[in-house]
C-alpha cells in the first residue's frame, strides 16, 4: 500500500467512526430523553398563571388570515401541567442536550393578561425564540426587562398584541437578534435614534417589521447590509429615499407603503441617464417584493425598474407617478403581481407581452389610451394570451378602446377570480352561451360597459361577493336565479343607472352595500331589507318605490352608514329611528313623507348628511339636530316648516360643522339667525385645498360618496359628489323679516347665499364684501333699501347676482365683476342709475359722492334725461311732448321707468337667461 493510499484509508477510516459515534450520540439523546430544567418548568407554570384565556373574536379572524385554519390557533397553555416535562408542552422548545428552554412559542394562543416587570418570562436565561403575537396583552407596556434576553434572542415576534406606551430601548441591545416583528401594536412614537441605534447594534438583524407602528421621521440612512426583508408600511415616514436602499444585496422584500414619501423615484441611486448605470446594483436583482405604494412619489416610473429580473411583486398604486410605463416591466418573466393602479400614467400598454407567471395585473385609474379587441381569436392580441395564470386584471377607469367578448374571456382564461373594466372605456358584449366559470371567481365590475343582458355565466359563480354591473343598459327585472345563488356570499351588489323594473324580494344574507339608484323598480318597499343583519350602505333613490316605509325600517341595523331612499313615491310618516349611531347620511328627498321629523334622529352621531327636502313635513325648525357633531349638510327645503329659528339653549355644537344649508320654501319666520350664523365655523375658513377636488364621502366605503340635492338660479342640481368645498344657505321663499345680519360677513367659505322672496328690511350690510369667495348672491324680492355697497365689487368670483325687485337707489357699481351684470340684477329698483340700467345718473360730482355708501342717503335726481327727448324723437313730436310733459309733471319717471324695464325685459329674457345659466353651469 503506497503512503498516498494508506492516508486515504486512514482519512476514511476516522470519517467513519465519528459518524457512526455522532448518530450513537444521537440516539441517545431523543425527545423522549430531553429533561426540562426545574427551574425553568416552574417558571413557566407561574408565567401560565399571569394569564387569562380570551374569547377576541378580532384576533381569532386575524390567525385564519395568518394560519388558514383553527387547528393553528388555539390556548396552548392549557395543554401545561407540572406532573409532565415542560419539554414536551404544546409551544415550548428544548435544547436537546442540555434541556433549557430555547424556544416559546405562544403565537395565536387566546392569552389576555399583563407581562410586568417581575413577569417569570424573564427567568428563562437561554431563550432563543419568543413569539407571542396575536394575543391580547391589554394595552400595556413592554416591560424594559426584555433586554435580558440579549446575548441569547435571536427571534422577537409581538405582533398584534395590543402593546402599548414607548418602545423599550433595550430592544436595541438584542444584538443577537435575526427577526424581529412589532407590527400592529400601538407604541408611542418611535424615537428616531432608535432605529440607527438598532441598526447599529443588531449587525445581523435579517428580517424586521415595524408595520403599523408609529416612526415620524425619515427613513434611516444606515440600513443594516444583512437585511432580506423590511417593512416600515403605514409607520408615517415622511422625506425622499436614501439615495443607497437598492445597494442592500441581501433585501428580498422591501414594503414601505401608506405613508408619506416624497419625490421622484428616478432620483433614487441616481448616477446617470442610462440604464447601463444600474447594472452594478446587485440588490435589483435579488429584490423580489416592493411595495411602494400609498405615497407622494410623483414623476416616471425609471428605467432601471427593468432590473428587478427575480421581482415577484410590485406595487406602485396610489402615488402620483406620471408618463408612460417603461415596457421593460412587461419583460420580466418572475413577475406575479403588477400594481399601477391610481396614478397619472399614460400612453399605451406594450401591444406584445410575455408573463407567464402572472397572476394579478391592476392599471386601473389611470390615463391610459389603445385599442384594446377581444372579439375572436384571430383579434385577441397576442399579450392577452399569455396571461395564462391571470386571476385579477383591473383596467378600469381608463381611455381604452375597443369591444370584449366576455364568453371567450372566461373559456380562455380559467384561473380568473376578478376582472373590473369599468369606465376602461371598453365594450363587453356577451352571447351567454358559456357558463363555465372558475369555482373562486369572487368579484366583477363590468359598470359603463354598454352591457344589455345580465350575464349568465353568474348562474355558476357560487362564491361571487361583488357585483358591479350600473351605468349600463340591462332592462328587466333580476333572474330568479340570483336569488338563490348567491346567499351566503354576495356581499357588495350594485346595479344602479339601469332599467331594472322588479326585485321582488332580496334574500342575501351578508350584503353589506346594495345600491339600485336610477332605475325602474315599481314595487312597495322590499320587508326583506328590514331582515339584512349586515348592510351597510343602501341606496334605493330615483324608483317608483311606493307605500308606506315599514316600522321595522327604523330599527336600524349597527352597521348601517348611508340610507338614500330619495325621489320615490313613498308616503306616510318616517318611523322612529334606533340603532342609527353610525349612520352617516339619510336622504328622503322628493317623496311625499308628512308628520313630523323623528326626534330620535339626534341619537344619529354619526350623521353628516341628512335631506328630508320636497316631502310634506309639519313642524317646527328641528333645533334639536344642533346636537350632532358631525353634521354638514342640512337640507329642509319644500315642506311645511313653520315658526321662527331658535337656539338649543346648553346645546353644544350648534352646527358648528355645517356646509350646506337649506331651508328654503317653507314658512319660517321672524329675523334671520344670527345666533346659528355665529357658530358656523365650518363657513367661516377659506379651505387651502380650493383647487382640489375632494369629495365628502362614507368612511364604510372606497367610492361610496355622500349626495344630496341643491337648487341654484331656479334648477335643481343633482349632486352626486358633495365637494368638501362647497358651502351654501339657502333661505329663500319663507317669511323672514328685519334686517341681514352682519355677521354672514364673517361666512368667509360661502359660495352660495340666497335670501330671496322674503321681508327683509333695511341696507345691504358693507360686511357682505368680505365673502371674498362667492360666486352666487340672490337678495331679490324684497324690501331692502339704500346704495348697492362699493364694498361688493371686491368680490371677483361673483358671477351671478339678483338684487331685483327691491327699493334700492343710487348708482350701480361701476368696477370688476359688476360690468359683467346685465340690467336683469337690478329689475324693480326704480331709483337705481348707471350702466346697464337705462336711466343715467345725473353728474360726475354725484358718481364720486356715490362710491362710498352712506347710511340714509338717497338719490334726489329731478327724473329729466336724454331719455325722454329720445323717446320723444322715435315717437313722434306730439307722443313725446306729452309723455315729457307728464314725466317731468310727476317729478319722478318711475311707470314710465318700469315700462321701459319691462319691454326690455321681454326682449332680452331668452338669451340672457340662457347665457346666465350656462355661465353658471360652467362655474361649478
Amino acid at each position: 500500500m503506497t503512503g498516498s493510499n494508506f492516508t486515504t484509508f486512514i482519512f476514511l477510516h476516522i470519517l467513519l467512526v465519528l459518524i457512526l459515534a455522532s448518530e450513537s450520540k444521537s440516539q441517545s439523546f431523543s425527545t423522549d430523553d430531553i429533561i426540562c430544567q426545574p427551574q425553568q418548568r416552574l417558571a413557566l407554570l407561574h408565567f401560565k398563571q399571569e394569564f387569562t384565556i380570551s374569547n377576541d373574536v378580532y384576533n381569532d379572524m386575524e390567525c385564519k388570515m395568518q394560519f388558514g385554519s383553527a387547528s393553528s390557533f388555539y390556548p396552548k397553555i392549557t395543554t401545561w401541567n407540572a406532573s409532565t416535562d415542560c419539554c414536551t408542552w404544546d409551544g415550548v422548545t428544548c435544547d436537546r442536550f442540555s434541556g433549557d428552554v430555547i424556544g416559546l412559542d405562544l403565537g395565536c394562543s387566546k392569552l389576555q393578561g399583563t407581562i410586568h416587570s417581575n413577569s417569570t418570562l424573564f427567568h428563562i436565561p437561554h431563550l432563543r425564540s419568543l413569539n407571542l403575537a396575536f394575543n391580547d396583552f391589554g394595552y400595556s407596556q413592554l416591560p424594559p426587562e426584555i433586554g435580558r434576553f440579549a446575548s441569547t434572542l435571536t427571534h422577537l415576534n409581538l405582533s398584534s398584541s395590543l402593546f402599548s406606551g414607548y418602545l423599550p430601548l433595550e430592544i436595541s441591545h438584542l444584538s443577537k437578534l435575526v427577526s424581529l416583528d412589532l407590527a400592529s401594536n400601538h407604541f408611542d412614537s418611535i424615537h428616531p435614534q432608535f432605529l440607527s441605534k438598532l441598526f447599529r447594534n443588531v449587525t445581523h438583524l435579517r428580517e424586521l417589521s415595524l408595520r403599523y407602528v408609529t416612526i415620524s421621521s425619515t427613513l434611516p440612512s444606515n440600513l443594516s447590509s444583512s437585511l432580506t426583508s423590511l417593512d416600515l408600511s403605514s409607520t408615517d415616514l415622511h422625506g425622499e429615499l436614501p439615495d443607497d436602499i437598492f445597494n442592500l444585496l441581501k433585501l428580498q422584500k422591501l414594503d414601505l407603503s401608506s405613508n408619506a414619501l416624497t419625490g421622484s423615484l428616478s432620483e433614487v441611486n441616481r448616477k446617470g441617464d442610462s440604464i447601463l448605470v444600474y447594472s452594478n446594483i446587485t440588490g435589483l436583482q435579488r429584490l423580489e417584493h416592493l411595495d411602494l405604494s400609498y405615497n407622494l412619489f410623483e414623476g416616471a416610473i425609471p428605467s432601471w425598474f427593468s432590473l428587478l429580473t427575480s421581482s415577484k411583486e410590485i406595487r406602485l398604486q396610489s402615488n402620483m407617478l406620471s408618463g408612460v410605463i417603461p415596457p421593460g416591466l412587461f419583460n420580466l418573466s418572475s413577475l406575479e403581481v403588477l400594481d399601477l393602479s391610481e396614478n397619472k400614467l399614460e400612453g399605451t400598454i406594450p401591444s406584445v407581452f410575455k408573463l407567464p407567471l402572472m397572476q394579478e395585473l391592476m392599471l386601473n385609474d389611470n390615463q391610459l389610451v389603445g385599442q384594446l379587441e377581444l372579439l375572436d381569436e384571430d383579434r385577441i392580441p397576442r399579450s392577452f394570451l399569455q396571461l395564462v395564470n391571470i386571476s385579477y386584471l383591473a383596467l378600469a377607469n381608463n381611455y381604452f378602446s375597443g369591444v370584449w367578448r366576455l364568453d371567450m374571456l372566461l373559456s380562455s382564461h380559467t384561473n380568473l377570480q376578478g376582472l373590473d373594466l369599468s369606465y376602461s372605456g371598453l365594450s363587453v358584449v356577451t352571447t351567454n352561451c358559456n357558463h363555465y366559470v372558475n369555482p373562486e371567481f369572487y368579484v366583477l365590475k363590468l359598470a359603463s360597459c354598454n352591457l344589455t343582458s345580465f350575464p349568465e355565466f353568474l348562474r355558476s359563480a357560487e362564491k361571487l361577493s361583488n357585483l358591479d354591473l350600473s351605468h349600463n343598459n340591462i332592462l328587466g327585472e333580476l333572474p330568479s336565479w340570483t336569488r338563490e345563488t348567491w346567499i351566503e356570499s354576495l356581499s357588495t351588489l350594485d346595479l344602479s343607472y339601469n332599467f331594472i323594473t322588479g326585485l321582488h324580494r332580496i334574500p342575501w344574507k351578508f350584503l353589506m352595500e346594495l345600491n339600485l339608484r336610477s332605475n325602474m323598480i315599481d314595487e312597495p318597499f322590499p320587508l326583506s331589507i328590514c331582515k339584512m343583519n349586515f348592510i351597510q350602505i343602501l341606496d334605493l333613490s330615483n324608483n317608483n318605490l311606493k307605500g308606506t316605509i315599514p316600522n321595522c325600517f327604523g330599527h336600524f341595523k349597527e352597521g348601517l352608514a348611508m340610507v338614500d331612499l330619495g325621489n320615490n313615491a313613498f308616503h306616510g310618516t318616517f318611523p322612529r329611528i334606533s340603532g342609527c349611531e353610525r349612520l352617516g347620511e339619510l336622504n328622503l328627498n322628493k317623496n311625499q313623507l308628512h308628520g313630523k321629523l323623528p326626534r330620535s334622529l339626534a341619537k344619529c352621531y354619526a350623521l353628516e348628511v341628512l335631506d328630508v327636502g320636497n316631502n310634506q313635513f309639519d313642524d317646527e325648525f328641528p333645533h334639536w339636530l344642533a346636537t350632532l357633531p358631525k353634521l354638514q349638510v342640512l337640507v329642509l327645503r319644500s315642506n311645511s316648516f313653520h315658526g321662527s329659528i331658535t337656539r338649543s339653549r346648553g346645546t353644544d355644537f350648534q352646527f358648528s360643522k355645517l356646509r350646506i344649508l337649506d331651508l328654503s320654501q317653507n314658512k319660517f319666520s321672524g329675523t334671520l339667525p344670527s345666533m346659528y350664523f355665529s357658530n358656523l365655523e365650518a363657513m367661516m375658513t377659506v379651505s387651502e385645498e380650493e383647487s382640489e377636488e375632494k369629495y365628502s364621502k362614507s368612511p364604510m366605503g372606497y367610492n361610496i360618496y355622500y349626495h344630496t340635492v341643491v337648487v341654484m338660479k331656479g334648477r335643481s342640481y343633482d349632486l352626486v359628489r358633495i365637494l368638501t368645498t362647497f358651502t351654501t344657505i339657502d333661505l329663500s321663499d319663507n317669511i323672514f323679516e328685519g334686517s341681514i345680519p352682519d355677521i354672514i360677513g364673517s361666512l368667509k367659505s360661502l359660495k352660495v347665499l340666497n335670501l330671496s322672496h322674503n321681508s327683509l328690511t333695511g341696507h345691504i350690510p358693507y360686511a357682505l364684501g368680505s365673502l371674498s369667495i362667492i360666486e352666487s348672491l340672490d337678495l331679490s324680492w324684497n324690501q331692502l333699501v339704500g346704495e348697492i355697497p362699493q364694498q361688493l365689487t371686491a368680490l371677483t368670483f361673483l358671477a351671478v347676482l339678483n338684487l331685483s325687485q327691491n327699493h334700492l337707489a343710487g348708482r350701480v357699481p361701476q368696477e370688476r365683476q359688476f360690468n359683467t351684470f346685465d340690467r336683469n340684477s337690478y329689475l324693480g329698483n326704480l331709483e337705481l342709475c348707471g350702466f346697464p340700467l337705462p336711466r343715467k345718473c345725473k353728474n360726475n360730482h354725484e358718481t364720486e359722492q356715490n362710491s362710498v355708501q352712506t347710511e340714509g342717503d338717497h338719490d334726489t335726481e329731478s327724473g329729466f334725461t336724454w331719455n325722454v327727448v329720445v323717446l320723444g324723437y322715435g315717437c313722434g313730436t306730439l307722443l313725446g311732448l306729452v309723455m315729457g310733459y307728464l314725466m317731468l309733471s310727476t317729478g319722478r319717471p318711475k311707470w314710465f321707468n318700469a315700462i321701459a324695464d319691462a319691454a326690455e325685459h321681454m326682449v332680452n329674457t331668452r338669451k340672457k337667461k340662457e347665457k346666465i345659466c350656462i355661465k353658471w353651469e360652467i362655474s361649478i
